[in-house]
């Protein structure tokens, strides 16, 4: 588990649910990209930017209620 984007690995899965309900899941692809596995606009499988606002501390901790990454072994 890390709150640091510099520490992102290709395959890294990153899951935030805001304070509001709403969530989101993405597979890292490395390049500062993500591949959307679930996202509530329905963006399914699209390769987006990852935006590296979302590791702020500060932000995290006013705007979600969990914040992960996972690492698969």
């Amino acid at each position: 588990r890390s709150k640091s984007a510099a520490d992102l690995k290709e395959g890294d899965i990153i899951q935030w649910v805001k304070k509001n309900g709403t969530g989101h899941t993405c597979i890292y692809r490395g390049s500062n990209l993500v591949c959307e596995a679930g996202y509530k606009t329905e963006r399914y499988g699209c390769t987006v930017k990852l935006a590296k606002s979302k590791f702020n501390e500060k932000y995290i901790k006013n705007t979600y209620k969990i914040f992960a990454v996972y690492r698969p072994k």
